[in-house]
């Protein structure tokens, strides 16, 4: 290999879907702020950004660790499906979402859900690429 070459790191399945958690769960507490300052209660957004985006995160993140290992087996499961990879992708996004569902999210988990998984869209299609080539 050539010092010009440019070499794409691959990246596993467990990864994937580790870093889209990770985001999803660091949007989830900007969601929630988000839905506070709509609703229009200030005083409940300052307290909130004051205290409780710190105890949101790290409870998103606390009730979600199983939802972890199920997103895994389940990106693995949609990943070996003869779909295109455009119906994966698909596939991958309402999983996904579900998932925040359970994880007892509500609406701001599962706008932060739906935001990660297309933030990382690029990352899935290589994924799938990859994935398809071996």
């Amino acid at each position: 290999m050539n010092e010009n070459s440019t070499v794409r790191q691959s990246l596993s399945i467990p990864h994937h879907v580790f870093y889209t958690w990770l985001l999803s769960c660091l949007l989830y507490p900007v969601g929630l702020a988000f839905v506070l300052m709509i609703e229009g209660q200030p005083y409940h957004f300052l307290l909130y950004l004051q205290t409780g985006m710190w105890l949101m995160f790290t409870w998103g993140l606390l009730i979600s660790v199983p939802l972890l290992s199920l997103a895994i087996l389940s990106l693995k499961f949609i990943a070996r499906l003869p779909y295109a990879a455009g119906l994966r992708f698909v596939l991958w996004t309402a999983v996904f979402s579900c998932l925040m569902l359970i994880g007892a999210y509500g609406s701001a988990g599962i706008c932060a859900a739906l935001l990660a998984v297309f933030f990382r869209q690029p990352q899935f299609q290589q994924l799938i690429a990859q994935h398809e080539i071996n």
